[in-house]
């Protein structure tokens, strides 16, 4: 994975695509040589053509920012007409979890992740590989969402 990007990706093993549509997305993190990175997911319902015709999709925007001591990982979300109706959103939520933030790269361990302001975020550290790995911050890919250290 090239420096600087953010992927992500579903890995629960499933016999096929529809059965996928509901597990979590683990995000894959790869700091560039300014401890940043960014990257985008466009999301439907993955079965219809609701996205050309109604409007209903997603783009979350994800960014990366790491400080001498603190960094921030954030998620801005821009709706398609058709998902903008508050009546859909709590079940469009709930498909679209995150399960586990990996970032590769990371020089040494946070103190503390903070999830929106209040929730601590679970995670494990691994100095000899630089790689931090973030448990269930129980945040959406479909909605705004800060964690920071």
């Amino acid at each position: 994975q090239k420096g600087g990007s953010i992927i992500a990706r579903k890995l629960r093993l499933r016999r096929s695509a529809r059965l996928m549509k509901s597990d979590p997305y683990t995000l894959y993190i790869a700091l560039d040589g300014e401890n940043k990175a960014k990257g985008s997911l466009y999301m439907d319902d993955e079965e219809t053509f609701s996205h050309e015709h109604d409007g209903e999709y997603g783009v979350a925007e994800f960014s990366v920012s790491l400080g001498g001591n603190d960094g921030l990982i954030e998620n801005k979300v821009a709706l398609g007409p058709g998902w903008e109706d508050e009546r859909a959103k709590d079940s469009l939520l709930a498909g679209r979890m995150i399960e586990r933030i990996i970032i590769m790269g990371l020089k040494r361990s946070p103190k503390d992740i903070v999830a929106n302001g209040s929730a601590r975020v679970q995670f494990e550290y691994n100095a000899t590989s630089n790689i931090l790995v973030i448990k269930k911050p129980d945040v959406s890919a479909l909605s705004d969402w800060s964690l920071r250290f």
